[in-house]
Formats: C-alpha cells, structure tokens, sequence
C-alpha cells in the first residue's frame, strides 16, 4: 500500500516517502533513480508520445497496481486504424493467405505458417472479431469471405 503520508488523489505531484532509507540513497548514488517520488510523474509525461495509452492505478488490498490501458479512439476512422494496429504480424499472415485462397483450411494455413492449429483457430477467431472475416457455408465446403 501507499505510505498514509501520500494522497492517492495527487499522484502525479511528484509526492515522496521513502520506505527503505538504507537503499533509497544507494540507488540514487548508483543512478539508477534520479530522485525518490519521481517515477508516476515520469511515465505519465512519457505516455504523451503515446496518445492512444492511458496509464491509472488503484490500491488493491495491500498492493498498489498500475495498468496501462488503450483508449477508444472516437472517430470510425482512428478506431479503424486502431483495430489494424492490434493484430500481430502472425494474423496478418493468416489474413494474406485468406485473401490467396478463401476455400483454405484451419490445417492447411497452419501448414503455411508452421504453427499449431488451435493457434490458427485464436487468429481466425480474433480476425472474425474484428470484423475482418466471415465463414460462408459449412464447415466442410464454406468459404472465407473477406469484409477488410
């Protein structure tokens, strides 16, 4: 938990309490902090080259977590290129081979990709998720019809 000498309401006001007096001054004369009630302050000035990440934090019990968390992007548009951002090189690859052939199989992309098929089955999952694909028809003879 925080120090009772810290507002949790004003974390970002560079407030200070150290905990361990032997170590606090090693580290600072080591360089590895500059100052002690330094660090939240720090990252949240960094996060503004990221605009799309919102950092918050919360006591939990006897802890103190923090959490970095992507915002909803407003507009169709940001969240559009949001969403394309989310996927991982591996889905897009799933994609490409989709657009290739849209009557491959599960099996035959994990051949392709030389993963496993449940990882296929995650990455098609997500990719119909996101609006990206659709299954048209059975299982055996559908086809992948592509919606991005």
């Amino acid at each position: 938990m925080l120090p009772p000498s810290i507002d949790y309401n004003d974390m970002l006001s560079r407030q200070s309490d150290v905990r361990n007096k032997v170590l606090a001054p090693v580290f600072k004369r080591l360089g590895l902090i500059d100052q002690w009630g330094n660090g939240l302050a720090l990252i949240h000035d960094e996060l503004k080259a990221y605009p799309n990440v919102r950092m918050t934090w919360k006591e939990v019990g006897l802890s103190f977590q923090v959490a970095f968390e992507r915002k909803v992007l407003a507009s169709a548009e940001s969240t559009q290129e949001s969403t394309q951002e989310t996927l991982s090189k591996q889905s897009l690859a799933v994609l490409q081979l989709l657009r290739e052939d849209v009557h491959i199989t599960r099996n035959q992309i994990a051949e392709r990709l030389n993963v496993s098929p449940d990882a296929i089955k995650k990455h098609l999952a997500k990719l119909r998720r996101l609006g990206y694909i659709e299954h048209v028809g059975s299982t055996k003879n559908g086809y992948w019809k592509i919606l991005k």
